[in-house]
């Protein structure tokens, strides 16, 4: 396992190697999936503003467009590969619907489209799937005060409908996660500042809620994260984050409510994006309106940023997925980019090292700047 400074030293390493732009300007990136897949021939999805899912060549040191599709009729809330089953491709959307793509095909046509007990109220804000691919769960919003938001579970396999949960949450469910080895177990994350914690062996709601945690503000992203994947991570719409054991009863293990106000200068930055981990270390991705990608080590005493990515984005990056198996950084933003960042414009996969150096754009490798500031933050224990 490699210690802080290796890692930090990896992470200082990453150059842009490839920049692939949507169909058109003006249309954002919303949302990003990559194939669970050993090979190096895998497919990373990206759903845009416009409605549509478009697929890439990805692992083999290209990023290189294949085939896009008109997904929904209005915006695509979420996308995820199978967990298990690596060629369907899940998506949801406002229109309703979650929809299955055999991603060998041509995607004309899903394979299988799931919807909601309620055809009025059933907007699906966000979902996933579990480990081994039979459960489908989705969160919905509230149409209005007085109507319920909903945690909708369907079998997969059947395509039937398996039941809801309405007593969680009060107001729009903004995330689901399931955890990565245990297909039973999924959080859930909302508007009304809870994440919460369920165990689906359970036959009630009651007894299925087994963790209610307070973020104090509207849930933007949560993930599984730490050793055994047992801790839980999340991030709000006004850029604080909270870390906590979910094994141990909810502690809190870090709270991070000033990171804006304590990174100024060279460092400073205008919102969070995302988190991902390296060898049980927490990572957080930063961001500048300008397109500046900074990477802030979370697992210490203090908060520091290791590294800036410059030159690949110029606007506000959304979406950010970390690939262990390759050690590289892909990134969407409101520019329509998406974007590659490897060690030295290579990618390490599990069969050798792939050059990128050749592809169908290549921009020259942007500067990366490491840097070492601290900022202060509340922590229980080390992460």
């Amino acid at each position: 396992m490699a210690d802080t400074s290796e890692l930090s030293e990896l992470l200082s390493q990453l150059k842009l190697a490839r920049l692939s732009e949507l169909s058109q300007k003006d249309i954002y990136v919303l949302g990003l999936a990559v194939q669970h897949s050993d090979s190096t021939e895998k497919l990373l999805a990206a759903t845009s503003s416009n409605h549509t899912v478009r697929l890439f060549n990805y692992g083999s040191g290209t990023l290189k467009g294949t085939q896009h599709v008109t997904a929904h009729t209005d915006v695509i809330s979420g996308i995820q590969f199978g967990k298990s089953v690596h060629h369907l491709l899940y998506t949801s959307s406002f229109d309703k619907t979650i929809k299955c793509w055999d991603s060998r095909t041509n995607m004309k046509d899903p394979v299988q489209i799931l919807e909601g007990f309620d055809e009025t109220n059933n907007i699906f804000t966000s979902f996933d799937v579990n480990s081994n691919d039979r459960v489908v769960c989705a969160g919905t919003e509230s149409k209005n005060k007085n109507s319920d938001t909903h945690i909708i579970f369907w079998d997969r396999r059947q395509g039937s409908l398996m039941g809801a949960y309405n007593e969680s949450h009060q107001d729009d469910i903004t995330q689901v996660c399931f955890h990565p080895d245990d297909p039973d177990r999924v959080a859930t994350g909302s508007t009304d500042g809870l994440v919460c914690v369920f165990d689906l062996g359970e036959n009630t709601e009651d007894d299925a809620l087994k963790l209610t945690l307070n973020s104090e503000s509207s849930v933007a992203k949560i993930g599984w994260c730490g050793e055994r994947r047992k801790d839980l991570y999340c991030l709000t719409h006004i850029d604080t984050m909270n870390v906590w054991d979910t094994q141990n009863d909810g502690e809190d293990i870090m709270e991070l409510k000033d990171l804006k106000e304590t990174l100024q200068g060279d460092d400073s930055i205008d919102y969070l994006v995302d988190c991902f981990d390296v060898n049980n270390r927490l990572f957080l991705t930063t961001g500048t309106h300008s397109g500046d990608i900074r990477l802030v080590d979370v697992s210490g005493d203090a908060p520091c940023v290791v590294t800036t990515l410059s030159k690949g984005h110029n606007s506000t990056v959304r979406v950010t997925y970390w690939d262990s198996q390759t050690t590289s950084l892909v990134t969407g933003g409101e520019d329509s980019y998406l974007c590659l960042w490897s060690k030295d414009g290579q990618l390490r996969t599990p069969h050798g090292t792939v050059s990128v150096a050749d592809g169908q754009v290549t921009p020259s490798h942007g500067k990366v700047k490491s840097k070492m500031k601290s900022a202060s933050h509340k922590k229980s224990r080390p992460y």
